[in-house]
């Protein structure tokens, strides 16, 4: 497990390949960039690939670039389990002057060769991603203010993506054995019910 928690006005740059250690897994990567130069809260990174092997936690799912967390304020808590599972991370917060409130926040969670992508760009967006099944992947991209997501996936080669673009959205997304593409463009948007889809194939946006 690593912790990482970044609020000096220098960029960190962490690019740590593990090697055999029980605790730490077996030729997992994690490659990260924390940038919070123009002051504030500071970013906040919390890694758990122990129960993990030849996984990535990056900028994209083949490890070629960091993940981000810059500006102002992020948090994010990542979790990976099984064999080849991957991590896209990108926050960015350019509020200057704040609370913890503006703080960007993630939950992400990856199954075996499974993967998961992460981007936010606003501040106090709040946002979770689970992914389970071989070749599955799940994806939320929030950008604006004030946005609560959910995307969960399950079944072998499922996939599910939720796009918040505005402010103050709300949504949540169940997918299994399907794929699955959602988008919120505008304000204050919500779903009385979480919608839940499930299929033997098939594409639904």
């Amino acid at each position: 497990m690593i912790s990482m928690r970044k609020t000096g006005a220098a960029a960190l740059a962490a690019a740590v390949v593990f090697g055999s250690p029980a605790f730490a897994g077996n030729d997992n990567t994690l490659f990260i960039i924390q940038d919070s130069s123009s002051g504030g809260i500071g970013n906040t990174l919390f890694v758990d690939q122990q129960n993990a092997s030849n996984s990535i936690v990056a900028g994209d799912a083949q490890g070629t670039t960091p993940a981000q967390q810059t500006g102002f304020g992020n948090e994010a808590t990542v979790t990976v389990t099984g064999d080849g599972g991957s991590v896209a991370l990108l926050q960015n917060n350019p509020v200057v002057s704040g609370s913890a409130a503006d703080v960007n926040s993630a939950t992400l969670s990856v199954g075996a060769l499974a993967s998961v992508l992460l981007r936010q760009d606003g501040f106090g967006n709040e946002g979770s991603v689970d992914v389970n099944g071989v070749g599955a992947f799940g994806s939320l991209n929030q950008i604006g203010n004030g946005n609560f997501g959910e995307v969960s996936v399950a079944g072998n080669g499922a996939s599910g993506e939720l796009s918040q673009q505005g402010n103050n959205n709300t949504f949540g997304l169940q997918v299994t054995g399907a794929n699955v593409t959602y988008t919120q463009v505008g304000n204050n948007l919500s779903a009385a019910t979480l919608p839940t889809v499930v299929s033997n194939g098939g594409t639904v946006s």
